[in-house]
């Protein structure tokens, strides 16, 4: 969906996303011969809480810190190698949900 826009997709991961603070992982994002520019994070069947500068955040904060994604909405789109690294998420209900990333150079 994406491909023609963002460039060229080089990795992906699947993750869930439960109750203890999640990033993506750098390893994936970051081989030795690519660096990921931008991610798309596809939240499925769950909401996620997430930020994108790198907060601390807990499922069970109050107040709750980070933004509310819900499943199936429009994909969350990070353009940034910053933005990526500091990429935190968690549930934001009481089921884990599950995120689909794709990286692209």
């Amino acid at each position: 969906m994406f491909d023609n826009y963002f460039g060229t997709p080089f990795a992906r991961e699947d993750r869930t996303v439960s109750t203890t603070q999640l990033s993506l992982t750098a390893a994936t994002y970051n081989t030795t011969d690519k660096r990921a520019r931008i991610a798309v994070v596809t939240v499925e069947a769950q909401p996620i809480r997430y930020t994108r500068d790198g907060t601390t955040i807990n499922g069970g904060a109050t107040p709750p810190v980070g933004d509310v994604h819900a499943a199936g909405n429009d994909p969350i789109i990070l353009i940034d190698r910053t933005a990526i690294a500091n990429f935190r998420m968690v549930r934001s209900g009481g089921t884990d949900a599950t995120v689909h990333v794709t990286y692209y150079a």
